[in-house]
């Protein structure tokens, strides 16, 4: 059986990244610092806290039986149909 490697890369190459992409947040298209919109992107853009805690509990299922997780788990919530990933 082929082991699959997996890396634990950062997804941003560099700081100046990281922070070009929080200015985006910061201000709106006109160029001026918008508060509200930032706090409410930052907000909508989290997973709730019980997918979570979802997420470590089958990566810890996972590493007991001597597997990592490879890809991306997405959960999808039956009432709204919001899908989580």
């Amino acid at each position: 059986m082929k082991k699959i490697e997996t890396s634990t890369a950062v997804p941003y190459k560099d700081k100046q990244e990281v922070n070009e992409l929080t200015d985006r947040l910061r201000y709106n298209g006109s160029g001026c610092r918008d508060a509200v919109a930032e706090r409410a992107i930052r907000q909508a853009d989290h997973a709730p806290h019980e997918i979570q805690e979802l997420v470590d509990v089958i990566k810890k299922i996972a590493g007991a039986y001597g597997y990592d997780i490879a890809g991306r788990i997405a959960f999808q919530d039956r009432k709204t149909k919001i899908v989580y990933k």
